[in-house]
């Protein structure tokens, strides 16, 4: 919660503080409704502070709603209760400076994956974690500009947009800040720092291995055009793939601690998006091999895993840094991890355990990650489809009205007005990734939505060939479909062997 977020980095608690916690945090909990469970009907969750200075007794006072209570309730609840009246509990914060939530496992005793000290690390004796290189995903802060599902249409579109920008900069007529922040109509979508690179008269000039594709969310990949000044924020990933070149380069990625979303990682290797979680949610990478320069790659592995690896393990064990990526990406998997340590990957970045058996931990990782990267190369899942002709669209010569919607139950999705999925084994959409499975990230990705960026739509308009449609991509859909079928249920199945060979304590035990 923010209040108790910043109480705990205030140099003084306030003499007196009662928060009343009236929940409705509709991001952190998918399953609740902003309109009937917050009292606001927003997606933010609500409390109500007292800070009370010269109190008689100090600290934080706390009070909570149940997390599924309707708003009425809630609302009705604060009617019928004096505030003296309610059950207070004093809290304090933990020794991490934690409010809520205290927890007491072996968290710090396991290996760390990354950390802010050892990506700073400038010799190698300072490095006390797995990966020495890890970044947030690319931020385009202009999706609709930056991303497309054709080739062709990101091509045109960036192009468009590069010499809009440039032209502005040469004639010096790009737009002033408030005509920015005022979102007053404009040929590109500008922003405050796209002005002041203009100002200091940098051009985009992008060469050709710009172009590439990209992993925007879970199975889905898509063209952009990744350069400098035309992606808003790169952090470091042209250190993970450069800008003039365009090798593929593995990694892990996992749902930042900050996020308002389910824990979830994943792996690829093609350039990562920000929001490859979903949006309200960072996405941190860590790559097999980083680039200093962009001539040679290097092991981002650090030399203080590998030594720790062999000396737990043995020099006989198979570990490499190769096997020790691969049975990082296993740990992250682990069910019983994850639920035991489910509060502290809300905080911090992931630590992980040595289990058992490298070996096996190892190749259960690389059998994700070969599940995970090439998704497109599996066994389509059988599935069966039903085609009825919609007279009616046809007759009228418009678009078939599509649906993309799933029945798990069923194991039936609908596609458009014609065409039926059946087949589909339910417990796919078990397999999930933050808080969609990976089936219905498939759908969500591909459906016809509304452009909200008013310089696209303005180039669309002059362009109407290039505005996403998707009949033109309806089979490459349906294929896709049968693979993430296929990779949700092997997903599954190898979760079921790690939790029976986890040396984690459960939480639930």
């Amino acid at each position: 919660d923010p209040l108790l977020a910043q109480a705990a980095i205030c140099p003084k608690i306030p003499d007196n503080g009662h928060l009343v916690d009236l929940g409705g945090d509709v991001r952190a909990n998918p399953k609740l409704s902003g309109t009937t469970h917050n009292v606001f009907g927003i997606q933010t969750g609500v409390v109500i502070g007292f800070f009370v200075k010269g109190g008689k007794g100090k600290g934080i006072h706390y009070v909570r709603r149940p997390e599924d209570e309707v708003a009425r309730d809630k609302l009705d609840w604060l009617a019928r209760n004096e505030p003296t009246e309610l059950p207070w509990v004093q809290i304090s914060p933990s020794k991490r400076g934690n409010w809520l939530d205290h927890v007491e496992n072996e968290w710090g005793e396991l290996l760390p994956v990354a950390s802010k000290k050892t990506k700073a690390a400038k010799v190698k004796g300072q490095e006390r974690a797995i990966f020495k290189l890890f970044s947030l995903g690319v931020s385009s802060n202009r999706d609709e500009w930056a991303y497309d599902m054709s080739w062709n249409a990101i091509r045109e579109k960036s192009a468009y947009f590069a010499k809009v920008y440039n032209t502005s900069v040469t004639d010096k007529s790009y737009p002033s800040p408030d005509e920015i922040t005022q979102g007053q109509r404009l040929p590109i979508k500008w922003s405050s720092e796209l002005r002041r690179y203009a100002e200091r008269q940098h051009l985009i000039d992008y060469g050709e291995f710009s172009l590439r594709e990209a992993l925007y969310r879970p199975f889905v990949r898509i063209p952009t055009r990744f350069a400098p000044l035309f992606t808003h924020r790169p952090y470091q990933q042209d250190q993970i793939f450069p800008f003039s070149a365009r090798d593929d380069n593995n990694y892990i990625c996992f749902t930042d601690p900050s996020a308002q979303k389910p824990w979830m990682a994943l792996a690829g290797s093609h350039l990562p998006d920000l929001h490859l979680v979903g949006p309200a949610a960072g996405t941190v990478v860590l790559p097999m091999l980083r680039y200093p320069s962009a001539d040679e790659g290097i092991d981002n592995i650090t030399d203080w895993a590998l030594n720790k690896f062999t000396k737990r393990y043995g020099k006989r064990a198979g570990v490499t840094k190769d096997t020790i990526f691969t049975y990082a990406y296993a740990c992250l998997h682990d069910p019983v991890w994850r639920e035991t340590y489910a509060i502290n990957l809300r905080r911090e970045f992931p630590r992980i355990p040595f289990q058992e058996d490298f070996a096996s931990w190892a190749k259960w990782g690389r059998q994700l990650m070969d599940l995970h990267i090439d998704y497109e190369k599996v066994e389509p899942w059988p599935i069966n489809r039903t085609d009825t002709p919609d007279e009616k669209s046809r007759k009228a010569g418009v678009a078939l009205p599509l649906k993309l919607k799933a029945h798990p139950e069923e194991g039936r999705i609908e596609i458009d007005s014609e065409t039926t999925l059946s087949g589909f084994p339910p417990r796919a959409w078990e397999y999930r990734l933050g808080n969609r499975s990976g089936l219905d990230w498939v759908l969500d990705q591909h459906k016809e939505k509304k452009v909200r960026d008013a310089t696209v739509e303005a180039w669309l308009q002059d362009n109407p060939d290039y505005r996403y449609r998707f009949a033109d991509h309806k089979e490459r859909v349906i294929d896709l479909l049968a693979y993430v079928a296929r990779v949700s249920v092997e997903t599954l199945d190898t979760l079921e062997a790690m939790r029976a060979a986890s040396v984690v304590k459960s939480s639930q035990n």
